[in-house]
């Protein structure tokens, strides 16, 4: 016969402390009912200790339960994340834009205002779903997606994106331009950086 697995023996803890209750409760009630001193003495202690019997099976299964629950936890911190959609994407730049202007506006910290913020938020999702399932929604300017989505809510509309042209990176220096030390330099690999 084959050892039971982890979840079978976090079960059958489970079904042993249930019958040990069960078995303490009506150790306990005939001793209510004894009709001699000698007889309720020597069910108070059975009943005391079935009682331990009971609260040491509870523990173990709760610790049982806690390292499987923890193993469990582990296992999906260490299993590879799913990368998101270019939709996907897209959508939580959009909420987080929106969500950025609804939180300048209201205080989270006052309950009214957090209320009221909590709901325009639900309204942007729910208005999010509903555009997301046009094709243009992808192709949309992001910031022209929030400033239509704030102006829905009746949020102020954010200030307009600063485009900052970067100058051009320099170029990597041509081997004869390399100086006499740097070309006995070991080499490292750029990081990537994208």
């Amino acid at each position: 016969m084959s050892e039971p697995s982890a979840e079978r023996r976090e079960q059958m803890l489970g079904l042993l402390a249930e019958k040990a209750l069960a078995l303490a409760c009506a150790v306990q009630q005939r001793a209510l009912e004894a009709e001699s001193a000698a007889e309720m003495a020597s069910l108070a202690g059975a009943f005391v200790k079935l009682s331990r019997a009971t609260r040491q099976t509870i523990a173990l299964h709760a610790k049982v339960e806690a390292e499987r629950l923890g193993g469990e936890r582990v296992a999906r911190a260490l299993a590879p994340r799913r990368e998101p959609t270019p939709l996907e994407r897209r959508q939580a730049r959009v909420r987080r834009g929106v969500e950025r202007l609804v939180w300048t506006e209201y205080d989270p910290n006052d309950g009214n205002e957090e209320a009221y913020g909590e709901s325009l938020l639900e309204d942007l999702d729910d208005r999010l779903d509903e555009i997301m399932r046009a094709e243009a929604f992808l192709d949309a300017d992001p910031d022209a997606l929030i400033a239509q989505l704030a102006a829905e809510l009746g949020l102020e509309a954010p200030p307009p994106p600063v485009r900052v042209s970067l100058p051009a990176p320099p170029a990597a220096p041509r081997p004869a331009d390399v100086p006499p030390q740097a070309a006995n330099a070991p080499e490292f690999a750029a990081a990537d950086t994208s």
